[in-house]
C-alpha cells in the first residue's frame, strides 16, 4: 500500500537559521486509511519511504510513535538537498522494516529549515518559493481489493494553522 502525509498549513518565518516544524498524525484519519488492512492483517509494515521538501528544508525525518511515545523512526535525512536522489524513495533499513504500525499509532513528520536568505515568509505549495514537509511511504500488508481501505483517500493531511489553509496570507512580492 501507499500513505501521502502532508501538511497544508505551513507557515515559516523569514529570517530563521534553524526553523523547526513537526506535525503528528494519528488517530481515526490515520488508521481509518488502511481500516481494512489493519482489520485483516493486524498491521502495516513500512517498508520504503520519500521525504518530500523543497530548497528551504535541511533536514527532515518520520518518527514512529506508540502511546505518544518515540519508538523510532521511518526515515531521515539530516543534509537534506532537494532536486536530488533525496527526492526518491529508499528502502528503510531493515530494523524499520520489522517495526510495524499497529492500531493507535501515530507518525510525526519534522523538517528543519533555512529561511535567512527568505524574501518572505514561507507558506506551503508546489512552485519554487513555496515549501513542503510531506512523507509518502510504501508499506507492505495491504490487501487493494478491501474497500475499507483509504475510504478518504490514500492522503492523510492536517493543517497546524488552520487560518493559514482558511485564508491564505499574502507572502510574495507583486512586480
Amino acid at each position: 500500500g501507499s500513505l501521502g502525509i502532508n501538511d497544508y498549513g505551513l507557515f515559516y518565518p523569514q529570517g530563521e537559521k534553524r526553523f523547526s516544524h513537526a506535525y503528528d498524525i494519528g488517530g481515526k484519519d490515520f488508521s481509518g486509511s488502511f481500516q481494512g488492512d489493519l482489520e485483516m492483517f493486524g498491521e502495516i509494515q513500512p517498508v520504503m519511504v520519500h521525504l518530500h521538501a523543497h530548497s528551504l528544508t535541511k533536514s527532515i525525518w518520520v518518527e514512529h510513535l506508540r502511546g505518544g511515545r518515540k519508538i523510532g523512526e521511518y526515515g531521515r535525512i539530516d543534509a537534506y538537498e532537494a532536486l536530488t536522489q533525496h527526492q526518491s524513495y529508499f528502502l528503510l533499513p531493515e530494523e524499520d522494516r520489522q517495526r510495524p504500525i499497529l492500531p493507535g499509532d501515530s507518525v510525526r513528520v519534522n523538517c528543519v529549515m533555512d529561511t535567512s536568505k527568505a524574501e518572505h515568509a514561507i507558506l506551503y505549495g508546489v512552485s519554487h518559493d513555496t515549501e513542503m514537509c510531506a512523507a509518502l511511504i510504501l508499506y507492505t500488508n495491504h490487501d487493494p481489493s478491501s474497500h475499507r481501505n483509504y475510504n478518504k483517500g490514500n492522503l492523510v493531511a492536517t493543517c497546524t494553522e488552520l487560518d493559514i489553509c482558511l485564508n491564505p496570507p499574502e507572502t510574495t512580492s507583486k512586480k
